[in-house]
């Protein structure tokens, strides 16, 4: 039989008390949100199956993420979007001329104001019925289908990046893509990494990384942020609080993160003029919430080596 680390048990246990806590609010107030619930409990199984050197496999890889995602910071960003949730900071590329927005929900902000300086769109969430902005204009191709894989799209229901592919005449335009699903990133990510990296400039929302313990997440993540590091450099990191921050060992993570990716090439122009200070920009995107740290952290490294 194997034994549980008595510190492991320890948490595990608090995370429990945690998670009845949290049904114990929601059942009287209401004001507990549904994901919040489901990550407790997909956060406790994931510690409760992980080995020692599961945890330290997804540590080292995390620790790797985070040497790929060093921030530049030569570039003028601005903040686009919501002053919470829904809002991402970015920077302004000269002649956008195309964005691919994937999940939306109830917030269109970020969207509107492209939209709004004459930038078209194609905004997915099969989650909403309509478009949720009064703003809404030609210029916006909302279709309510999943975003997923080229593997698994069937066109009906579905869609994919592979479907907009940079055409002859966007070559000297830039293209955006932003991207908040649930985790369907990986996928995407993973198996249409040729179409990802036609975009110049990359918004992306990563989910579940209390999930890293799993072999196939950790490797398809390798691939994943290689691949990227390769063509684009990393110009903002936000920690996502509607999730806690977690730990594999000493290496401590928020399980939900947003990036903003630039490509190579927009780092030999100049950078146009002085940004604002990286935390005026970001915001919690629960104000509610306990806010955490901005960046992938390890403790003891002194003592590691």
């Amino acid at each position: 039989m194997v034994q549980k680390n008595p510190y492991r048990l320890y948490l595990s246990i608090k995370y429990w008390f945690q998670l009845c806590n949290d049904l114990r609010k929601f059942s009287k107030n209401f004001d507990i949100h549904k994901s919040r619930i489901d990550w407790a409990i997909s956060r406790l199984k994931c510690q409760l199956k992980a080995s020692k050197s599961q945890v330290n496999e997804a540590g080292d890889a995390l620790l790797r993420i985070k040497e790929i995602l060093t921030l530049d910071t030569s570039r003028n960003l601005i903040r686009v979007g919501g002053p919470f949730d829904a809002g991402y900071v970015i920077y302004k590329l000269p002649k956008l001329s195309f964005i691919f927005s994937a999940g939306i929900g109830k917030n269109a902000d970020f969207e509107d104001y492209f939209a709004e300086q004459g930038v078209p769109l194609v905004a997915c969430d099969p989650t909403i019925r309509d478009y949720p902005s009064p703003k809404m204009n030609s210029l916006i191709n909302f279709q309510q289908k999943w975003v997923v894989s080229s593997l698994n799209c069937d066109h009906r229901t579905k869609i994919c990046l592979a479907e907009y592919p940079r055409s002859a005449s966007l070559k000297d335009k830039h293209r955006l893509l932003k991207m908040d699903i649930e985790e369907n990133e990986w996928d995407i990510l993973y198996d249409d990494w040729e179409s990802v990296i036609e975009f110049d400039q990359l918004v992306l929302e990563f989910h579940g990384i209390h999930k890293m313990i799993d072999s196939d997440l950790r490797e398809k993540a390798r691939f994943i942020f290689e691949v990227l590091g390769e063509h684009f450099k990393c110009i903002a990191f936000h920690s996502n609080n509607w999730a806690p921050f977690i730990n594999f060992g000493s290496v401590f993570v928020p399980d939900v993160f947003e990036v903003t990716l630039l490509r190579n090439e927009h780092f030999l122009v100049d950078s146009g003029g002085a940004s604002p200070t990286m935390s005026d920009l970001l915001t919690d995107n629960n104000p509610n919430y306990a806010s955490i740290p901005n960046e992938i952290i390890q403790y003891g490294q002194s003592e590691k080596s």
